[in-house]
């Protein structure tokens, strides 16, 4: 269920997090980290698995925070491993 209040909140670094629907086309639909919220509501985060890149600037009205109690590998792409709640 969709808890609004959740995802107004102020973002910690090291939370895991996925990115809306309006980011999904250009980040993809990955886990991703929150590296910092030193600019709030804009967030730095980095992809989970990923190759160090950071995502800079990402508006908290786009990032789904998630609890997932636990997280697979589920492939591998050129770029980076890829994970996803489960």
């Amino acid at each position: 269920m969709f808890d609004e209040r959740e995802q107004q909140r102020p973002l910690e670094p090291g939370e895991i997090v996925r990115v809306g629907p309006t980011l999904i086309q250009e980040m993809g639909a990955h886990l991703y980290v929150v590296i910092d919220g030193f600019n709030e509501p804009l967030y730095t985060l980095a992809c989970l698995g990923g190759d160090g890149y950071q995502w800079p600037n990402v508006d908290r009205r786009h990032i789904i925070s998630v609890t997932p109690e636990r997280i697979i590998r589920s492939g591998h792409t050129d770029e980076h491993t890829v994970y996803l709640p489960e």
